[in-house]
């Protein structure tokens, strides 16, 4: 089942790691959950912890009678008051700007991956201090879903326009955008949106394989078990936000290892027997490049290490806090003066993943250069289970298998 990440892979990578320093995991963790605090969008509750954030998005969808929460800021938008996915303010969950990809789609990817890391390891969440902020973290999404479908055979999936909200640059509070609401009914057919909905709320009630299943098929995208890596050692899948592939292959071998550890079973590959030790060492190989062991020295969380990336692409990031200047930005005014500007965001997203290195483990560090700086939820939900394993290392097993 894991074969596809290991096979030739072990050896180079252990050999790697001890050329490093090791890192904090519970510090990445608690600002890997903070991180989603500053995606927030509504009126915002007094317990928030990004405080350079502002209310926002506290309209959308009125009109339908409609109201609900979400995370902001990232690229695309919500229903009224949840919060944003990428870099944009369009609240839905695409990864492309198209109205058709509707919002909950992403929803589910960040929720997905986030819920089964509280289900497999609240224990060592409980451990850290960290369990209240994940399941808070949670119920801000899981409250969108349930506003979004206000009655029978209707779900809200998206508010906003891609297509105008691409060509602006502004904070969540100042949008100017089309806040169109679009939903799926017996007039807009939409069976796949409904269908990952309702597959994700199965999460709540209990662990199912299909959720291995999900990031299986994410795993293998393009190159079938044929996983690439880069000189330093990444994962690599694909050069926009590579980053989302790696960390969802990485839960499921976390959580797969626990199971033959528990089983006290062996992973069988082509060229013999892998444990599971090896197994979460891989894991620990890609999460350490993450935060820092590369050849570039470089932090790709924003806010862990003293490397980390300056120019996230961003709106909200990149914009001066609303708190500490109020006047309006306009939707070109925003690409004059904040996204053209080469110094650092004026808010430093802590927290945040980007999409990472190239091929050949090349980055740069620029507000434009969206295939690498861009962030997205999905990015960092993987990551609450990894590195609450990770902190409480081999005497953290997951709960699903006790």
């Amino acid at each position: 089942m894991a074969s596809f990440l290991v096979v030739a892979l072990l050896s180079t990578l252990l050999f790697m790691e001890s050329a490093f320093a090791s890192h904090d995991y519970g510090e990445a963790l608690s600002k890997s959950l903070f991180f989603y605090e500053a995606q927030r969008s509504r009126k915002l509750p007094n317990t928030q912890r990004a405080t350079w954030r502002a209310n926002s998005g506290v309209g959308d969808n009125l009109a339908n009678g409609v109201c609900s929460y979400k995370f902001v800021d990232s690229r695309f938008s919500e229903l009224i008051a949840n919060g944003c996915n990428v870099g944009m303010l369009i609240w839905s969950e695409a990864t492309t700007m198209q109205v058709t990809m509707l919002n909950l789609v992403f929803q589910w990817h960040s929720l997905l991956p986030c819920s089964h890391g509280v289900i497999a390891y609240g224990k060592q969440l409980a451990r850290s201090g960290e369990l209240g902020y994940s399941m808070e973290g949670f119920q801000w999404g899981t409250e969108y879903l349930l506003k979004a479908h206000p009655e029978p055979n209707v779900l809200y999936g998206q508010v906003g326009d891609g297509i105008s909200g691409h060509y602006c640059w502004q904070r969540p509070k100042d949008m100017t955008t089309p806040r169109q609401a679009y939903k799926i009914d017996t007039n807009n057919l939409g069976s796949d949106l409904a269908g990952e909905t309702t597959a994700a709320f199965i999460v709540f009630k209990d662990s199912n394989p299909a959720y291995s299943n999900d990031l299986l098929s994410n795993a293998k995208q393009k190159n079938g078990y044929n996983v690439q890596r880069t000189p330093g050692g990444l994962l690599y899948w694909q050069k926009w936000n590579n980053m989302h592939f790696v960390n969802s292959a990485s839960i499921l071998v976390t959580v797969y290892s626990d199971y033959l550890s528990s089983a006290g079973k062996t992973l069988q590959c082509p060229d013999g027997q892998m444990d599971p030790s090896e197994l979460l060492a891989l894991v620990k190989s890609q999460v350490d490049y993450l935060l820092g062991n590369n050849p570039r020295a470089t932090s790709y969380m924003v806010g862990y290490g003293s490397n980390y990336l300056s120019q996230v692409h961003h709106r909200t990031s990149s914009i001066v806090s609303y708190k500490d200047n109020p006047s309006f930005v306009s939707c070109k005014g925003g690409y004059a003066t904040w996204f053209n500007h080469q110094g650092r965001d004026p808010n430093v997203l802590v927290g945040a993943i980007v999409g990472g290195p190239d091929r050949n483990d090349n980055f740069a560090d620029e507000r434009d250069n969206y295939e690498q700086t861009e962030l997205a939820t999905y990015n960092n939900a993987p990551m609450v289970g990894i590195l609450a394993k990770l902190q409480l290392g081999n005497g953290g097993n997951n709960q699903i298998n006790q």
